[in-house]
């Protein structure tokens, strides 16, 4: 069974796309177990939409 800290070490590689199939099962399991790390899921995916955000072009102030 993944650990919250395995999980919290996964969260690079599980939003670039780059885990196993073993490794995303292990992931989604420990996911609909842990409440604790459905909570850092969502805040790690807002954090990196946020940071995108903010240095997006369209944003620029008219010159």
């Amino acid at each position: 069974m993944l650990t919250c800290e395995r999980f919290e070490a996964q969260l690079d590689d599980h939003v670039s796309g780059e885990m196993g199939i073993g490794a995303k099962l292990s992931f989604a399991l420990h996911w609909l177990m842990c409440r604790a790390c459905r909570i850092s899921l969502a805040t790690y995916h807002a954090t990196v939409t946020l940071t995108r955000n903010a240095f997006d072009d369209d944003d620029d102030p008219p010159r």
